[in-house]
């Protein structure tokens, strides 16, 4: 994203309200346009939504999408995985990413919040052991993972 659809995106989202319980990973509803307050697609005020959800609270998207972000970019571990794994990710679908034996699921688990980008599972084999990234990762970040590129 450049950073005038960044600024964009950021307006807009610090407009827009949801109901959410902060840590969780998505939120529960937006909040309607108007004074009522009330949930978009539930019509439920903040009160009956926390009923459902305890802890949920109203906050902007741009925020909830900040904290969203932080959640996910934590620093990258390998992990050890089992053979069975490792095969499994490398066949279910072809690659999105290759790089020597290290190679990213075809198929996004999910988005990054900041950018939108696909983020996908990722594997890779040394001396003979398997390993599973501790979370899904952009291609840019893959790539930067497994070749050391500073700027991928």
């Amino acid at each position: 994203m450049d950073e005038q659809t960044e600024k964009v995106f950021k307006e807009m989202t610090e407009e827009i309200m949801v109901f959410a319980v902060p840590g969780a990973g998505n939120c529960i509803d937006t909040v309607a346009p108007g004074p009522c307050q009330l949930g978009a697609y539930s019509g439920e005020t903040l009160e009956e939504i926390q009923q459902r959800y305890p802890g949920a609270v109203m906050v902007s998207m741009a925020a909830w999408l900040e904290e969203k972000a932080k959640a996910q970019n934590t620093p990258v571990i390998w992990e050890a995985a089992t053979e069975e794994a490792y095969m499994y990710g490398l066949e279910v679908l072809p690659p999105i990413g290759w790089e020597g034996n290290a190679f990213m699921v075809g198929e996004a688990s999910d988005h990054d919040a900041k950018t939108g980008r696909p983020r996908y599972q990722a594997f890779k084999m040394e001396n003979g052991k398997h390993f599973a990234a501790s979370r899904p990762m952009t291609v840019a970040e893959f790539e930067r993972t497994v070749t050391h590129k500073k700027g991928a």
